[in-house]
């Protein structure tokens, strides 16, 4: 398949893996000259990084997630979560 020959690595760019050390080169790379932004840029930086792992942790950990979120991949939620049988 041609196209997840594209799609696969350029998604892969989202990954924290490469994002992380990007934004980090980026924020060393402009703090000499403005460390305002730099500073403003990082500590943005962070909330993002805080957000994402509380959104994660309330989808994945208790179930919680917009309605859209579940009717667009309510077949994977129930594969990655099956229902338990011990009641």
């Amino acid at each position: 398949m041609a196209g997840e020959r594209l799609w696969v690595p350029a998604t892969n760019l989202g990954d924290s893996a490469v994002l992380l050390p990007l934004a980090l080169v980026i924020l060393a790379w402009i703090s000499p000259s403005a460390w305002r932004l730099s500073s403003a840029l990082g500590g943005l930086l962070a909330a993002d990084m805080v957000l994402v792992a509380l959104t994660k942790i309330a989808c994945m950990g208790w179930g919680l997630h917009p309605p859209a979120i579940a009717a667009a991949y309510g077949g994977c939620l129930k594969i990655a979560r099956p229902p338990s049988t011990n009641r």
